[in-house]
């Protein structure tokens, strides 16, 4: 069953030139987008599956503080702040 979504103006036309320039309808862009997009639980559940990851398999050693200076980099690169090096210059990966 169809249904209509009302929005301005402006995102009709938004999303318009974005299907347009995709080659597809707008109907499949809002169908992909519904689908593409992320819940934050499910974001969660990745989020949770990369740790475990980098955990068991690349840095057993893994820090909280490594995750919040990951964060805090990912933040930067999100916001366009140029970083002049990581959080920690003065650690160093150990050698293999």
């Amino acid at each position: 069953m169809d249904t209509t979504i009302k929005v301005d103006a402006a995102t009709r036309d938004r999303l318009s030139l974005v299907a347009r320039e995709r080659g597809i309808t707008m109907r499949e862009l809002v169908t992909r987008l519904a689908w593409e997009t992320l819940t934050r639980d499910e974001l969660q559940r990745r989020g949770d599956q990369a740790e475990e990851y980098v955990r068991t398999r690349i840095a057993p050693d893994l820090s909280y503080q490594d995750l919040a200076d990951a964060e805090s980099v990912w933040r930067a690169v999100e916001t366009g702040e140029a970083l002049e090096g990581l959080p920690h210059p003065d650690r160093r990966p150990r050698a293999a």
